[in-house]
């Protein structure tokens, strides 16, 4: 049983030669302690204008001009517009959510509602699971504020309509909930 586990948890790591490859929509977002970036996900589209989606993580070291790749094998799944933010805490953690994934030919389009807590010491992602959440979204940002991950707007089109989002949420680290801050009509918000 214990074998199982290890095999199901395991994350492989890799050196690789120069830079990721092409992508768009990708994040790329400094650790804390300044010692390294992380690039997650990506689109491309090639030469006959195909989606491509991807869901990989890769480490930056400017001290070394050297990138790193991890694999894990719970970690989310191909997407691109998504947003992270970067936390010192329990030795490191990158939170992930939302995004969007489309099919070949774009003919099919998906935006993720899910979070994402990428542990910096392991290299395992681990889905956070609550029941009051931000709505699914790509576009839009997030950043840490304390202990907190702090995020705004973004967008969500079905193919029928696209609905802007100006909604701001913040997510306790501590208490691993979510909550909607919530403005009066006379109180002034983005649009």
């Amino acid at each position: 049983m214990r074998k199982e586990w290890e095999e199901s948890h395991k994350v492989t790591e890799e050196l690789v030669e120069g830079p990721p490859s092409q992508r768009a929509n990708a994040t790329l977002t400094p650790f804390p302690n300044g010692a390294h970036l992380w690039c997650i996900g990506r689109e491309f589209f090639n030469d006959d204008n195909h989606a491509h989606f991807y869901n990989d993580t890769f480490r930056y070291s400017p001290e070394k001009d050297e990138w790193r790749k991890f694999v894990s094998p719970t970690c989310p799944g191909p997407r691109s517009a998504h947003a992270v933010a970067a936390s010192p805490a329990g030795g490191g953690k990158l939170f992930l959510f939302g995004g969007e994934f489309s099919s070949l030919h774009q003919t099919m389009f998906h935006h993720y509602g899910d979070f994402w807590c990428f542990d910096i010491q392991t290299h395992l992602w681990d889905r956070i699971e609550t029941k009051i959440r931000p709505t699914p979204r790509s576009g839009h940002r997030m950043t840490m504020w304390k202990h907190f991950v702090v995020l705004f707007g973004g967008f969500y089109d079905p193919g029928i309509t696209t609905r802007y989002r100006n909604d701001l949420w913040v997510f306790d680290t501590q208490e691993y909930s979510w909550k909607l801050i919530e403005f009066k009509e006379t109180e002034l918000t983005p649009s």
